[in-house]
């Protein structure tokens, strides 16, 4: 079982459309935006629920995450830390997030 993370999300504009978000991961990125920018931050993919293909076209599949919202997730890649999955998002929980 991989190790879950807790993260906010800082970017929610995919330029691929693929409904991805850049998050800034607890206990693992710096939390200084100013040594680590959004910008630099990897994209994360959103794991959709089963009842969504996740096929273009078929059904929504766009992700309702905001700027803010706390998410939890595990890294596909261990070692690497670049490929983020997000597997929810916490009720309630919001941070502001840096410019």
């Amino acid at each position: 079982m991989p190790e879950l993370y807790t993260a906010v999300v800082e970017d929610i504009n995919d330029p691929v459309a693929k409904g991805r978000v850049k998050c800034r991961v607890f206990e693992f990125h710096e939390e200084d935006a100013t040594l680590l920018p959004t910008r630099d931050l990897p994209w994360c993919t959103v794991l959709l629920s089963a009842s969504n293909p996740g096929v273009s076209g078929a059904a929504a599949s766009n992700v309702s995450l905001l700027r803010g919202s706390w998410v939890s997730g595990f890294f596909r890649d261990p070692g690497d830390f670049q490929d983020f999955v997000i597997i929810g998002c916490y009720p309630h929980y919001n941070s502001e997030v840096s410019n």
